[in-house]
C-alpha cells in the first residue's frame, strides 16, 4: 500500500484500478486474479478486497461473474474517472496515471460571497472558511479549486491536516459528507486564474460547480474546480431508458 493515510480500501481500490490500466495481472481474456491471491499480493483480508472489488463493479469497471470470476468490463478498459462518483481531486489525478500532489494550499477566515451563498443557503455576509487549492499532477499544475465552507466563528476554526477534500471539509464542519451536487460548464482561464494554471489567458477551462451535503441534505461546501484541458478525463456513465427481456423489448 502506498498512503497509509487512506482507507485501506480505497488503497486497494487504487491498486487494482493502477493493475488494470498497465494491464498487469490481467489476463488475456480480461480476468482478474482471484481475492485471496490479490489479498496475498497486497497483504489485506479478502473482505477488504471484496470491497474494493464491489466499488469498482459499482463503477463499472469491472464485471464480477458468479463461479467464474472478475473481468475488465471490456467497454471501459481506458477508463480513468466517473463524474458520478464522488472522487477527491487527487484521486482523479492518480488515477488518470499522473502523480499527484498539492501545490499551493490555504484556508483563511472570509465571508461567503457570489454564487456559493445562494448554494449554501445562507447569506452573502455569513462568515465561513475561504479554501484554495492547487493540485499537480507530474507536477504540473492541472487542478485549481476555490470554495466556502460556512461556520459560525472562522476564528476559534483549527485547521485538520489535510488527506483529502471531503475529511478535510468534515473535520472542520463536524459533519460527515455523503454526496454532492454537480454542475458542469465549459470557461475561460482569466487572470489569476491563467497563472495560477499556467496556461494562456483565453484558455478553454472545465469548471466543476459542487455543493458538498450531509446525508440529511444540509449542504456544507461549496467549491468551483477548473480542470486543465488534457489531463483529467472524466466519463459519464449513462444508461438507457429501457431494458431488454427474453422474447422482447420492455420500456420504462
Amino acid at each position: 500500500m502506498v498512503d497509509r493515510a487512506l482507507p485501506l480500501v480505497e488503497q486497494v481500490r487504487r491498486q487494482l484500478l493502477q493493475w488494470i490500466r498497465d494491464s498487469t495481472l490481467v489476463e488475456d481474456n480480461g480476468a482478474l486474479p482471484s481475492e485471496s491471491k490479490i489479498a496475498e499480493r497486497l497483504s489485506v483480508s479478502r473482505a477488504t478486497v471484496r470491497d474494493a472489488l464491489s466499488r469498482l463493479e459499482r463503477d463499472r469497471i469491472v464485471i464480477r461473474r458468479h463461479g467464474s470470476g472478475t473481468y475488465v468490463n471490456p467497454s471501459v478498459k481506458e477508463f480513468t474517472s466517473s463524474i458520478t462518483v464522488l472522487r477527491d481531486p487527487a484521486a482523479l489525478i492518480e488515477t488518470a496515471g499522473y502523480k499527484a500532489a498539492i501545490g499551493h494550499h490555504e484556508s483563511q477566515p472570509a465571508v461567503v460571497s457570489g454564487p456559493a451563498a445562494e448554494a449554501l443557503s445562507v447569506s452573502a455576509d455569513h462568515p465561513a472558511i475561504a479554501l484554495s487549492i492547487l493540485y499537480l499532477a507530474d507536477s504540473q499544475p492541472a487542478i485549481w479549486l476555490e470554495g466556502f465552507i460556512p461556520v459560525e466563528d472562522p476564528q476559534a476554526v483549527k485547521f485538520p491536516r489535510y488527506i483529502t477534500l471531503a475529511q478535510f471539509v468534515g473535520e472542520v464542519t463536524g459533519d460527515i459528507i455523503t454526496h454532492s451536487i454537480a454542475t458542469v460548464e465549459a470557461d475561460i482561464a482569466r487572470e489569476p486564474l491563467a497563472q495560477r494554471l499556467k496556461v494562456k489567458p483565453g484558455q478553454s477551462l472545465l469548471r466543476l460547480s459542487d455543493v458538498y451535503l450531509t446525508d440529511e441534505g444540509t449542504p456544507v461546501f461549496y467549491s468551483q474546480t477548473y480542470f486543465t484541458p488534457g489531463h483529467i478525463p472524466i466519463q459519464f456513465l449513462r444508461k438507457t431508458d429501457s431494458v431488454p427481456r427474453r422474447g422482447g423489448v420492455s420500456v420504462w
